[in-house]
């Protein structure tokens, strides 16, 4: 009876390490194929007649295993030269480990912001998966729009971020409700989600609630020994959750500038802010003249605002100032 030259396990050789080939190990079984091939082939050729089958399909299939034992090893050594070896030589360099690390656990945060979202807006390079709410985003409201009749139709915002000069993209849609709740230079603390196609690529959909101001101490000092006047020069002191200073005041103090303008327009019989009529070059950009200064420093997770009233202005100054530093933070 003579014996079937089957070729089956020679080509199951061949596909799986085809399968294996982008991992460098497809050679272990290519290997294996060729040499089974070969074997049966120098069988065959000294005994003819004990096999049935073509010898014909069989070179054939030592072909097929030949080419691939070339492509595998081939992709051996490429995955040796650039992954192998060099990840051999920085894990005997503690620095080129570390930064290495580093790297790794960037590229591992990114790539879970791209797929599962988080409070971590993604950068430019990333992706954007407008199934996903990003959230804890700060915004600053740029611009509201009224009807006619004077009710709020919608506001647009620029998300705020330390990157690209501090601001990455424009179009942020406050819807009506959203927009009842802010004010022209505000900043906010919201949730967005990514419209995609949309005339703004981003939309709100809450408005997180702002963390108030901690009152921590005061300082009066004052011409007339144990009495309080107006008159006083009076620094409170308060704590407010970690901001970007650079953001709260703007360049040259833009952003506060932004906010009392907003202010006197809502309040057009206020008194406490005078044009600015000062030429100086420190505050030729200011338009306004503000009864208090704003002394801001980041300090143990917290930022501290200190709030300076001269013996120009009342007492009440200081209830201006704190409707102007709840839009000054997120």
């Amino acid at each position: 009876m003579k014996k079937s030259l089957d070729i089956t396990l020679i080509y199951v050789l061949d596909i799986f390490s085809l399968l294996c080939c982008c991992f460098g190990i497809g050679f272990l079984l290519s290997i294996p194929a060729y040499l089974i091939a070969n074997k049966k082939i120098k069988a065959v050729q000294i005994n003819q007649d004990e096999y049935e089958g073509g010898l014909k399909q069989l070179k054939t299939a030592k072909t097929v295993s030949l080419v691939l034992v070339i492509i595998n090893l081939i992709f051996f050594l490429f995955v040796l030269f650039f992954f192998i070896i060099p990840f051999i030589n920085i894990y005997n360099d503690p620095d080129s480990w570390m930064e290495f690390q580093k790297e790794f656990e960037e590229f591992d945060q990114e790539l879970d912001r791209s797929i599962y979202g988080n409070s971590m807006f993604p950068g430019s390079d990333e992706c954007i998966n407008p199934n996903l709410v990003y959230r804890n985003i700060t915004v600053r409201v740029n611009r509201i729009w009224k009807s006619e009749k004077g009710e709020t139709k919608f506001a647009i915002g620029t998300i705020q971020t330390e990157s690209n000069g501090g601001n990455l993209l424009k179009n942020t849609y406050f819807p009506s409700w959203a927009a009842k709740k802010v004010t022209i230079g505000e900043m906010v603390k919201v949730d967005l989600v990514y419209t995609f196609g949309q005339k703004n690529d981003w939309k709100v959909i809450y408005v997180h609630p702002k963390v108030a101001p901690e009152f921590v101490s005061e300082i009066r000092i004052s011409d007339s020994l144990g009495t309080v006047s107006d008159l006083d020069t009076v620094c409170k002191n308060y704590q407010i959750p970690m901001q970007s200073i650079g953001h709260m005041v703007g360049k040259n103090g833009y952003a506060i500038q932004k906010i009392v303008t907003d202010y006197i327009y809502n309040n057009p019989k206020q008194t406490y802010v005078t044009p600015n009529e000062e030429n100086d070059e420190e505050s030729v950009q200011m338009k306004w003249k503000i009864p208090v200064d704003f002394d801001l420093t980041n300090e143990n997770d917290a930022t501290n605002v200190a709030i300076w009233k001269n013996e120009e202005h009342p007492e009440s100054s200081f209830e201006w100032a704190h409707q102007i530093l709840n839009k000054m933070y997120c």
